[in-house]
């Protein structure tokens, strides 16, 4: 492990140009080795950085041995399998994203002399590859690396005139806790991660990032001379005007005849099979791509004043957007230059991640007070998890008013210490001071929750003040010397987000999805409203749902094949099944997202003899056929929506009769239900079931591993 004293030392994985460490050179940092594959990108990063340090080659080639000894690890791995602009393989199957995982093995092979801390940057499609399951292998991988992690989303127009929107994940070994969920920064996509027990994560305490920008990107464009041969010519200029919409073409009217000159960004689209070109409205560029990554680069109109000229994006504009405005371009050709700068991370945000997130945490006491934050911190949380745990009942319940009185002692400590009885009881003496439902709400909003709690908060719980009073004097005894101001609120802070997480954990997880199941409604329409309660949870899971819906109707409708029971995101080949469900000659995938390399799935069960049949949400249908027909394999593959997969059949099973069909939605749901409770750790995915369900199914028990299979006189599928 590094010295922790000294200047700060850096290693960057998947170096590119070296954008990373112009960010972390800003923040104090000293790179010492890097890392890349790309012959482009190596000439560019020598001519700024020299080669002394650049390691170049494969990730998967290198010898931890030989990588020197740092603080922090930079990775800036592939994007094009988890991006919009690409064909989102995904991390494990992507041929380029998987480089992520020579990243981990280095790491891991560095044994004791790996980094203190270690920050991952991509796009944010990693927090919804595969229905997140990317984004929670990422954690997962820094976890069993010794890392806690934290995580944010942060766009670069908050410091340069472009909108880049990227996902950074924070491991540290040594993590500093008590900060709030801010959804500027984390947003529920994001911040999911911290509600998940089966994850190693803290939140860290950071300044609010600053406001997005709104203009700016006039003034940082190249000023080229009247000659100069990168001036589109007229009829250029007339194909892009005449290209324009309709509304288009007024926005390009109104910024002509205005009384400046301005330079707007555009790009060029395909809209009904033709080739258009769109301008933006706001003085913001948008967000820079390499061609690779399958997105054309952007041109430059200058228009106002009743004159209007333009050009394609320069690559010292691209260095600007990117905040390297002092980079060496010198003998490198435009393309190469915006091939590059497309593909890198923008320097001001990075040096943001590097003060905010990480330093803190490197240098320990010099960033808090005399007393070591991160130990003050899980001291308090270390008593706090001793307090509430004593609270649980033999059934392993804890009592939700015990979870709002550790929120509201947690609010009380952020103005005040020692905690005494004046400080905690109300003016009449019996409540806690400030306990309400609307403060446990605005608490629970603060921190990213927005699902409904409780209305009184426990106020008006005779055992909320007793509480109250044990917890403030444990506090109280464990701090008898005193807190600093900073401390207090550090403190305050780390215990608010550990009982909200009490809240997401004991409470919210323990919750069922409410749905009205109305047995008078269409069978596809309850499955409709099943799938929209997912999707409208923060962690969307909708994908898991789809899929135990399928199982459950498979499991009704061939009671005596083998539909297998797994875990939603389980790979095909650790089921050794040709799809998520595999009966007879047909492969059955259920998706939310169809993606390309659906269509190489069905290419694989094609070769191998088999039927593939793709479900997805009904909505989804018309795009899943196109990738298709786009390979020619419309007539080999067949695409149903998951709604009428699962409706018709239920339906049919129910004879049509509407007795029948009541029947068979609760079992369908009771069934459903089985699956998540058997395969899954979030159980909150569970549909609550209606009374008049209960009256046909019986009460849920999970002590019975599956309930009866369906007779011959209970919705009989038929031969």
């Amino acid at each position: 492990m590094a010295k922790q004293s000294g200047q700060i030392r850096a290693l960057e994985f998947f170096s590119g140009i070296g954008l990373a460490r112009a960010g972390m050179s800003a923040a104090g940092i000293k790179t010492v080795w890097a890392n890349d594959i790309d012959e482009i990108k190596r000439r560019l990063y020598a001519a700024q950085w020299g080669e002394d340090d650049l390691a170049f080659g494969d990730v998967f080639d290198v010898d931890a041995d030989t990588v020197p000894e740092a603080d922090v690890a930079w990775a800036s791995s592939p994007c094009t399998d988890l991006s919009l602009a690409g064909k989102r393989g995904g991390l494990a199957d992507g041929p380029e994203s998987r480089a992520f995982f020579g990243f981990v093995d280095v790491i891991e092979h560095m044994g004791n002399r790996s980094p203190r801390a270690v920050v991952l940057e991509n796009v944010c499609g990693l927090s919804s590859s595969h229905e997140g399951s990317d984004f929670r292998t990422v954690v997962m991988e820094f976890n069993r690396l010794g890392y806690s992690v934290d995580a944010f989303e942060l766009n670069a127009r908050r410091w340069v005139p472009q909108s880049r929107p990227r996902l950074f994940i924070v491991g540290v070994k040594e993590p500093i806790s008590g900060g709030e969920i801010d959804t500027s920064i984390r947003p529920d996509r994001v911040a999911w991660i911290h509600a998940d027990p089966e994850l190693k994560t803290h939140v860290t305490p950071v300044e609010k990032a600053p406001a997005l920008l709104s203009s700016g990107f006039t003034d940082i464009t190249e000023k080229l001379a009247d000659s100069d041969l990168r001036w589109w010519d007229e009829k250029r200029c007339g194909a892009f005007i005449d290209s324009l919409s309709g509304i288009q073409r007024e926005r390009f009217e109104h910024l002509r005849n205005a009384n400046e000159m301005v330079a707007r960004t555009a790009y060029r689209r395909t809209r009904a099979g033709k080739p258009v070109w769109e301008m933006r409205e706001d003085d913001i560029s948008g967000c820079l791509r390499t061609a690779r990554g399958g997105s054309s680069k952007q041109a430059v109109v200058f228009i106002g004043k009743g004159k209007v000229r333009m050009r394609w994006m320069t690559g010292l504009e691209y260095a600007r957007l990117q905040g390297a405005n002092n980079f060496n371009l010198k003998g490198f050709k435009e393309s190469q230059i915006q091939y590059a700068f497309g593909d890198a991370v923008a320097v001001p945000a990075v040096t943001w991640i590097m003060e905010q997130a990480v330093l803190p945490a490197l240098r320990g006491a010099d960033s808090v007070t005399n007393n070591d934050k991160n130990d003050v911190v899980d001291l308090a949380l270390n008593a706090a998890v001793d307090w509430y745990e004593g609270k649980r009942s033999k059934k392993g319940n804890v009592n939700t008013n015990i979870m709002c009185v550790g929120l509201a002692v947690a609010e009380l400590l952020k103005n005040s210490f020692p905690l005494t009885d004046k400080i905690v009881k109300s003016e009449n003496d019996s409540q806690v001071r400030g306990l309400s439902g609307s403060m446990v709400s605005r608490i629970l909003k603060d921190n990213g929750v927005e699902q409904e709690f409780t209305s009184e908060g426990g106020r008006t719980s005779r055992g909320s003040l007793p509480a109250a009073q044990e917890l403030a004097g444990i506090l109280n005894g464990l701090f008898a010397e005193g807190l600093v101001e900073k401390d207090r609120i550090v403190v305050a802070k780390g215990l608010q987000n550990y009982f909200v997480r009490c809240i997401q954990i004991d409470y919210f997880a323990k919750q069922r999805m409410k749905i009205d199941i109305d047995p008078s409604k269409p069978v596809s329409a309850i499955v409709a409203d099943i799938l929209r309660a997912a999707y409208t949870r923060p962690d969307q899971p909708t994908g898991i749902v789809a899929q135990h819906l399928v199982g459950a109707k498979l499991e009704l409708r061939f009671p005596n094949l083998d539909i297998g029971r797994d875990k939603a995101n389980a790979a095909d080949q650790q089921t050794n099944r040709q799809g998520d469900f595999q009966l007879g000659s047909t492969a059955f995938h259920v998706t939310v997202s169809p993606m390309q390399k659906l269509v190489a799935r069905a290419q694989e069960n094609i070769r191998e003899g088999y039927r593939p049949v793709m479900l997805v949400p009904y909505e989804k249908v018309q795009f899943a056929t196109g990738l298709f027909e786009s390979e020619g394999l419309d007539s080999r593959v067949g695409v149903q929506s998951i709604e009428s997969f699962v409706g018709t059949n239920i339906e049919e099973m129910g004879e049509f009769s509407s007795s029948s069909i009541r029947e068979c939605i609760a079992r369908l749901v009771r069934r459903y239900n089985e699956r998540i409770y058997y395969c899954e750790t979030d159980k909150s995915l569970m549909v609550e079931e209606p009374e008049w369900m209960i009256g046909i199914v019986g009460e849920w028990d999970a002590s019975k591993r599956c309930y009866a299979l369906i007779s011959s006189s209970e919705c009989d599928a038929g031969d």
